[in-house]
């Protein structure tokens, strides 16, 4: 038995024959097969004509070849429709396929030939359908079917979750795992294939599908659950298969091949007839759906024995922004997320200052390519990915959103002044280039960080005195797995950003504001800046019973802080910080309950405990003022006023 839960397949024997009497050559189905939710069809094109199209009908019920229904056309499918044209523009590494397949290889699939026509139809219930096939001419004229195959049916189909088709095997290298290779077929009944085809010389609007690389992490065998990393490339990148570091993560790598900020592109403007920039919307989320289908199908593989709290995203440049644009509309998913040089509001992107008075168009171009020009104020329609009838929303609690102005939507600073600052978040990490002028430092990264903390979204950041070029982890939290230096430092696990994450969604973890050890704007061009990475929390890694990890039960939470150096060759400064507990996980009072907390260094007695008290304000978001820290560390204890005698009697740790 295959694999797949097959539901009902139409070989070729089997197709209904009619037989007109035309000269022109037939074109029929050599496979109509339905298989987990989607429908395969593919045909013979007919090499015979140039500028043709294939036009597929579909029907319930037996149709009437000689007199068909416009309305029944489900697609017309431009010739080459097999090949795959983000697979043959590669230029980072060979290419994964040439054409496409509608077998999973564990099951003997094959590469369709280039003169094979394909469609993959998504139903949305369950049914009998057939479907019928003509050629439309380059002067418009339709043939009526004809010859074997020329309908297909009855297939039986249904709702059922779609899945992916394992297209390649990846074999491990010295610095990365084995991988497996997924094709996945989106739902084109509501989909605007045509911008993908843009670059392609023959612009053929196949663009529905999507290919996306799993790489293990190093010797993995099975039965230990690893984190999950998201990788993002940059714009007008691909991309690439990770074989530099032995990272001890899932690699998800899906590719962007039109370099749409990792969001989408009009649902109504044919990017192939009608050039590169839209005039009409709205802008609908098409390749946010194919990283949420990515992350939604590998997660649900029972071959990656994924930690479910362990959900990573980082990139750079537009991958970095696809990284904290994923950590502010999704981070209910996330565990942390690093986001190398990222766009941060594109709004002001074309505003030149004293750092950049000469700016770089690339960003507003992109924009403008897929989003519209920025003075048309086009909408965008935030979709959750199709996955079944019985599927999961994945993206409806964005649907506040629609009708945003595309360039709005990504403008965080003032996107985190309204609900999205009450979304969950992620810790977020950060870095940004002081000479960087294609996301233009004077009036991009400082006003986002003040946003994060006005929202008192955990994160750090570090700005260098770079242009727009990868910097490196440089804005990494130091609680981010454990280094050498750190107060229980673990030779054994170097300090890269994710070959020991230990940041988890089911833990709670502190946003700090108004820092004192913060740079004060105005900041000068020369040398880095650190932002929040002079304190380390409480981590699961730090085996002292005060440090080693955050407490948060039903009675109270608790964390201990450290001041440390921000980096090599610096000293570890004491500082005061604002704390505000985040992610709570068991200890949720409620608006206008009073609590106490307590500061002191780790293991102190009670009667040496500096004490306050806060009232929960509206929304239950709270904040412990001005609380030392130093390198020796200062524990922070806060609980219910309804608890007497605190630090005799009961005590966190």
């Amino acid at each position: 038995m295959p694999r797949h839960n097959w539901k009902s397949a139409v070989p070729l024997a089997l197709l209904v024959v009619l037989a007109f009497p035309v000269a022109a050559l037939s074109v029929g189905f050599e496979r109509a097969f339905h298989r987990d939710g989607q429908t395969f069809l593919v045909w013979g094109e007919d090499e015979s004509i140039t500028g043709e199209k294939y036009r597929v009908y579909r029907y319930t019920s037996p149709p009437d070849a000689g007199n068909l229904d416009p309305a029944k056309v489900v697609h017309d499918v431009a010739p080459g429709s097999s090949h795959a044209l983000q697979e043959r523009r590669q230029q980072f590494y060979e290419p994964l396929i040439t054409n496409f397949l509608v077998d999973d290889i564990r099951d003997g699939g094959e590469e369709l030939e280039d003169n094979q026509g394909l469609l993959v139809w998504t139903p949305k219930e369950e049914a009998s359908a057939w479907y019928v096939i003509t050629v439309v001419e380059g002067d418009g004229s339709e043939r009526p079917p004809s010859g074997p195959g020329a309908i297909a049916g009855p297939i039986g189909e249904t709702a059922d979750p779609p899945r992916p088709i394992q297209i390649a095997s990846i074999p491990a290298g010295e610095g990365n795992g084995a991988g497996r290779a997924w094709l996945q077929y989106m739902d084109l009944d509501s989909w605007n294939p045509t911008a993908y085809s843009y670059f392609d010389q023959d612009r053929r609007p196949v663009g529905y599908a999507f290919i996306y690389t799993v790489i293990d992490p190093m010797g993995y065998d099975g039965t230990t659950p690893h984190p999950l990393l998201v990788l993002f490339h940059g714009a007008n990148d691909r991309a690439t298969l990770r074989d530099e570091i032995a990272w001890n993560v899932f690699s998800l790598t899906v590719d962007d091949p039109v370099s749409c900020f990792w969001f989408g592109w009009s649902a109504t403007h044919d990017y192939v007839a009608d050039g590169p920039v839209p005039q009409t919307g709205p802008i609908v989320n098409y390749m946010e759906q194919q990283v949420l289908r990515a992350i939604h199908d590998v997660m649900g593989d029972p071959y990656y024995n994924i930690d479910t709290e362990q959900v990573l995203t980082s990139g750079y440049s537009m991958g970095g922004t696809a990284s904290i644009a994923m950590a502010h509309r999704h981070g209910h998913m996330l565990a942390a997320s690093y986001g190398a040089q990222p766009v941060t509001n594109p709004l002001v992107n074309n505003q030149p200052g004293p750092a950049c008075p000469v700016l770089d168009p690339l960003v507003d171009n992109m924009f403008t390519h897929f989003f519209g020009n920025r003075n048309d104020q086009l909408p965008i329609e935030v979709r959750s990915p199709w996955l079944g009838a019985d599927g999961p929303e994945m993206a409806s609690h964005l649907e506040i959103y629609n009708g945003t102005p595309t360039w709005g939507w990504f403008d965080f600073p003032t996107l985190l002044s309204g609900p999205m600052g009450d979304f969950d978040h992620p810790l977020i990490m950060l870095d940004h280039g002081k000479l960087d002028c294609v996301v233009s430092w004077d009036n991009q990264p400082l006003p986002y960080y003040a946003a994060l903390e006005a929202a008192r979204i955990p994160f750090t950041a570090a700005t260098q005195p770079i242009i727009h070029i990868w910097g490196g982890f440089a804005g990494v939290s130091p609680a981010f797995g454990p280094q050498a230096g750190s107060p229980s430092g673990d030779p054994d696990c170097e300090f890269v950003l994710f070959h020991c994450p230990s940041i988890r969604r089911d833990m709670s973890i502190p946003a700090f504001t108004d820092n004192s050890g913060n740079p004060t704007p105005p900041i000068s061009q020369d040398g880095t800046n650190h932002f929040h990475r002079n304190i380390l929390w409480s981590q699961p890694w730090m085996g002292d019973p005060f440090t080693g990890n955050v407490v948060d039960v039903e009675e109270g939470w608790q964390v201990t802080l450290h001041a440390v150096a921000p980096e090599a060759g610096m000293e570890a400064e004491s500082l005061i910080v604002d704390v505000t507990p985040r992610r709570l996980q068991h200890f949720t009072p409620e608006p206008g309950e009073v609590l106490v907390y307590t500061m002191s260094p780790p293991g102190i007695s009670d009667d040496r405990k500096s004490t306050g008290t806060l009232t929960v304000p509206a929304g239950g978001v709270f904040t412990i003022p001005a609380v030392p820290v130093t390198p020796g560390g200062t524990t922070v204890s806060i609980f219910r006023d309804s608890m007497t005698d605190v630090g005799k009697s009961w005590t966190l740790y």
